[in-house]
């Protein structure tokens, strides 16, 4: 079935995105435009195999877990990698009584998006092997779509550094807005997760 192919071919995508970004060490920004348009393939098949899936009812557990799965591979190996990136890490900098603040990608963030898709991978696992449907809800996917616009937004910055060119002031500021609504929607559907699975177990334990 297509969406099952997909995801076959979304896993195979996160295998080399890990390649090109061990590669990436290299003084050259292939490898840095190789994961771009993998990311960005990424989205397409993401939402191709999702719509395919509940336009023709073909759902299925091995679905609902492989395809956050994917993503979460995806995703969280490439802010893995950012946060080893200090030019990610002081995009600009603010003058205070504290002394000069460093303001980008801040260690806590990938901390907090990590423990966060560990946990709710942790929850469909115990829901899905019970008999209970865990599917993603759109806050969920919502939080991915804008990861998968960030992400791309944080290769084209460490493209134009690598080429020795001065990055525009406007893509640093979208690459941090959007990293900041990225955790907040990460923390936030989280809980949407955490509050639907105590749902969940409420209503089984009662019936």
């Amino acid at each position: 079935m297509i969406p099952e192919e997909t995801k076959h071919v979304r896993r195979n995508e996160s295998e080399f995105s890990k390649g090109a970004l061990e590669r990436s060490e290299r003084t050259d920004d292939r490898a840095y435009r190789s994961v771009d348009r993998y990311l960005r393939s990424h989205s397409v098949t993401d939402y191709v195999d999702g719509w395919w899936a509940r336009k023709y009812k073909q759902q299925t557990q091995f679905g609902r877990i492989m395809d956050p799965f994917a993503d979460k591979t995806l995703v969280c190996g490439t802010f893995i990698y950012f946060a080893a990136i200090p030019e990610l890490h002081d995009l600009f900098t603010c003058d205070c009584a504290l002394g000069k603040i460093p303001f980008g990608l801040a260690t806590w963030m990938v901390v907090a998006i990590i423990m966060r898709e560990l946990f709710v991978t942790m929850l469909r696992s115990m829901i899905e092997s019970s008999g209970g449907d865990f599917s993603a809800k759109w806050i969920g996917k919502w939080k991915t779509g804008l990861q998968c616009v960030d992400l791309p937004i944080g290769f084209l910055i460490l493209v134009l550094l690598e080429r020795g060119i001065e990055v525009p002031c406007f893509i640093k500021l979208a690459f941090i807005l959007l990293l900041y609504v990225v955790v907040y929607l990460t923390l936030y559907s989280g809980w949407v997760y955490i509050r639907a699975a105590i749902n969940m177990h409420k209503n089984k334990t009662n019936a």
